[in-house]
């Protein structure tokens, strides 16, 4: 009841604290630019981007593996989404940095360095791939002016993934939810923010600074206390052979 009470707010208040100014819209577009619009126009971005980088599709194995985990996301999370959107679109960004985003359809975006330094546990990679592939599926960016390009960069695509800290902090709320009613250990979420924290300095692509990453902890830490423990519950930590197999392939 409190996970459904949640995703209600989410969805009642997305259009406003996502979208602040819904007037604000790229340049040589017209006023009425809705943020369905604007979702529309990051879904281009996202063509641009794998258009004109060093982008590979996983292979089909890996695809299979990534796709079972994005159908249990959808199965055990129906109210989030639109009727049997369960897909996902998976991109390995050939590049030794260490960042990840998302567009919206579906696009999740890794790079190749934190997929082979960051990304050692199966409970940690789901955990990150959850939050993005929520993200994606719900729509969760906030609008922003946009110059039309041939092309787009990372450094673009860490902008146009920008959230304030209310943003982060629901988003948290709501990856640890989703993780636990998943099956999967939901702790991994406060575990890979701890990570971040740590290694901020190796995630200087991505933008993420310590002060505000020990704010998202101290507010996912709360929430966490404050939800009900079944003690019924039982999560699985260990890796799968699947996850095992996408790593070696990457």
């Amino acid at each position: 009841m409190k996970l459904y009470i949640f995703i209600s707010i989410l969805f009642l208040t997305s259009c406003t604290y996502l979208y602040k100014d819904d007037k604000g819209y790229p340049y040589n577009y017209e006023v009425d630019f809705t943020s369905k619009d604007y979702l529309v126009h990051l879904e281009g971005v996202a063509e641009l981007f794998i258009k004109n980088n060093k982008v590979k599709r996983p292979s089909k194995r890996s695809n299979r593996y990534l796709q079972k985990i994005a159908r249990e996301l959808y199965l055990n999370n129906q109210s989030l989404f639109v009727k049997d959107d369960f897909g996902i679109n998976f991109y390995i960004v050939e590049d030794n940095r260490n960042f990840y985003f998302s567009l919206p359809r579906n696009n999740v975006f890794m790079s190749r360095g934190v997929l082979r330094r960051f990304m050692n546990s199966e409970s940690i990679f789901v955990s990150v791939l959850i939050g993005e592939l929520l993200r994606s599926k719900i729509g969760i960016y906030e609008k922003n002016k946009i110059i039309p390009l041939n092309s787009y960069t990372v450094k673009d695509m860490i902008r146009l993934n920008r959230l304030d800290l209310n943003a982060k902090r629901d988003l948290n709320n709501l990856v640890y939810d989703v993780l636990k009613k998943s099956g999967y250990d939901p702790e991994a979420r406060l575990l890979w923010l701890q990570t971040l924290n740590r290694q901020s300095l190796s995630f200087s692509t991505q933008e993420v600074y310590s002060r505000d990453l020990s704010k998202e902890e101290f507010l996912l830490k709360n929430y966490m206390v404050q939800s009900t423990k079944d003690e019924n519950l039982i999560f699985e930590k260990n890796s799968s052979k699947q996850f095992y197999k996408f790593k070696e392939s990457i």
